[in-house]
């Protein structure tokens, strides 16, 4: 059982995951519904992975921007101050 509002992404979910199993299953590389599973288990891992890698270095170059941002920006307010404006 699940929450009403989250029904719509545990479907998407089970759908994702059965698209995954059969793209496996219709390369014959894999036989049984239990290894079907756990490769595509492996896989799903792996996507996930590989995103949250990219979101850690995505933040990291944000968070890179806006600290020399802030530098620029603070300089320019000490030279705004020297300059008595």
């Amino acid at each position: 059982m699940c929450e009403p509002g989250e029904r719509d992404a545990l479907l998407a979910a089970a759908k994702y995951l059965n698209d995954k199993m059969l793209g496996i299953r219709t390369s014959g590389r894999v036989v049984g519904t239990d290894r079907l599973a756990v490769m595509a288990a492996l896989n799903i891992s792996h996507e996930l992975l590989q995103l949250r890698d990219s979101r850690v270095g995505l933040s990291e170059s944000v968070n890179s921007r806006i600290r020399s941002m802030r530098q620029k920006i603070e300089a320019l307010l000490g030279k705004a101050e020297v300059a008595g404006i």
